[in-house]
């Protein structure tokens, strides 16, 4: 919040009335704008993980300008509205995401809303057509990418593929798919030549053929009330960009203890990498009820030294010089501080009827 130092009322006395009359200003103080949010930066740890399940079929594996939408895990406010568990979180493939009370309706998922154009992927949430109320992360047009397939072997109901033939695309998170795989598995864990999956195999195989790719999914970590609500994405590279592009990073919703004046939103960014020559502007901030609500960063010389945005167009630019260092925190809480003591009232003290003066606290 903006605390006030100067506040001026106009009050007006009238001839015919014996007393005069005044009107009382009250200050109430809201966060019904993201303005209010203050950001701070710090360098932390990025910590991708992979819950046990099939958490990455929610996109194809070929997913390209996508969305999908996620229940609330649990009640959390945003711009002054509170979203229960009965409300949803829309979670857009070019790394934003938005709330609703009730079933989101996701808009602007293609060009005009994510990005520019086919030929411009630079990001545009922050002002484009897509939903009010949300957060971008790294906004821009992002790409799935598939690596060359290795072979391991499998046993019926065993999550470990061994006898890895290369880990040299393997990260946790890793998409993998091949016979035997459940759909949607990724890679929980490896070590040596042994890949931990997050679902057991439904067949044995020896040398069975396997393809790495990208993946977007959510999950919960830690235990209520300070549970964190995870959306990771994992090897994804920009559109057009060549295999050599390693993006990722997590947008994380913070349940602060249930308290909403603690609650945060953050973008963990992991390991960033790109050899592409041309640069690519990417938004990252908040969106409140409208594009002109927005607390929003901007950079074209490094991500270690953002500056606040002056408008809802403002990026911060990535090149092969400048991307997210790993474990770069960047993180929007509610401002707490209350407004300083008013001071004493200022203006004249003789008046004269049917006059106005104004009066400074």
């Amino acid at each position: 919040m903006v605390p006030f130092s100067r506040l001026s009322i106009r009050i007006t006395f009238f001839k015919n009335a014996g007393l005069f009359l005044l009107l009382m200003l009250s200050a109430q103080i809201t966060n019904a704008q993201v303005t209010n949010y203050i950001f701070t930066q710090s360098n932390g740890t990025y910590i991708p993980e992979a819950p046990s399940g099939t958490p990455a079929n929610v996109f194809s594996t070929t997913w390209d300008g996508n969305s999908t939408i996620y229940p609330i895990p649990f009640d959390f406010t945003y711009n002054g509205v509170t979203y229960t568990t009965s409300g949803t979180i829309g979670v857009d493939t070019d790394a934003w995401l938005a709330f609703s009370t009730g079933v989101i309706a996701m808009t602007g998922n293609l060009s005009g809303g994510s990005w520019i154009s086919a030929g411009a992927n630079t990001g545009m949430y922050l002002y484009g057509t897509g939903n009010n109320n949300g957060f971008a992360g790294i906004n821009c047009d992002w790409n799935y990418q598939t690596f060359a397939s290795i072979t391991a072997n499998r046993t019926i109901n065993s999550d470990q593929l061994t006898a890895v033939s290369s880990m040299t695309n393997i990260q946790i998170g890793t998409r993998l798919e091949g016979t035997g795989i459940p759909v949607g598995t990724v890679v929980k864990a490896f070590a040596g030549n042994t890949i931990t999956m997050s679902t057991n195999a439904t067949s044995t195989g020896t040398a069975g053929s396997i393809t790495p790719s990208s993946s977007i999914f959510s999950f919960v970590r830690g235990t209520a009330p300070n549970r964190q609500f995870i959306v990771q994405w994992t090897q994804v590279k920009r559109y057009s960009g060549s295999v050599n592009d390693n993006f990722n990073f997590q947008m994380i919703l913070n349940e602060g203890g249930g308290n909403p004046l603690l609650q945060t939103l953050q973008v963990v960014y992991g390991p960033c990498t790109t050899a592409a020559s041309a640069t690519l502007d990417c938004q990252v901030g908040l969106r409140g009820a409208s594009s002109a609500d927005f607390n929003a960063r901007r950079s074209l010389t490094g991500w270690a030294n953002t500056v606040a945005a002056t408008s809802n167009k403002d990026s911060v630019r990535i090149s092969t010089a400048y991307v997210p260092s790993n474990g770069l925190t960047f993180t929007w809480s509610l401002c707490t501080d209350p407004p300083s003591a008013a001071g004493a009232i200022t203006g004249n003290v003789s008046v004269c009827p049917n006059n106005s003066y104004t009066y400074s606290l």
